[in-house]
């Protein structure tokens, strides 16, 4: 067997195809989300396609900004 095939298929096992993480537990010290923290994000300036184009990638997991940023910020 090739380590790092067998590498690649294990960690495709971790996350769901949203980009959730599926390690019982790992949310439980996650703060949940307050309306407050949620209205932060939207006054910020985010271009979608730019940012695709600078990762090298056609499209993101999350399809809106908010979800986008929560992603790279907040969540694990």
């Amino acid at each position: 067997h090739e380590a790092m095939t067998d590498l690649i298929a294990l960690m495709g096992t971790l996350v769901d195809n949203k980009g959730h993480i599926l390690i019982d537990t790992l949310y439980d010290e996650v703060a949940p989300l307050t309306l407050e923290e949620e209205e932060l994000y939207k006054p910020i300036t985010f271009d979608t396609a730019a940012y695709c184009s600078e990762a090298g990638v056609q499209s993101t997991i999350q399809s809106e900004k908010d979800q986008i940023l929560m992603h790279r910020w907040r969540y694990p």
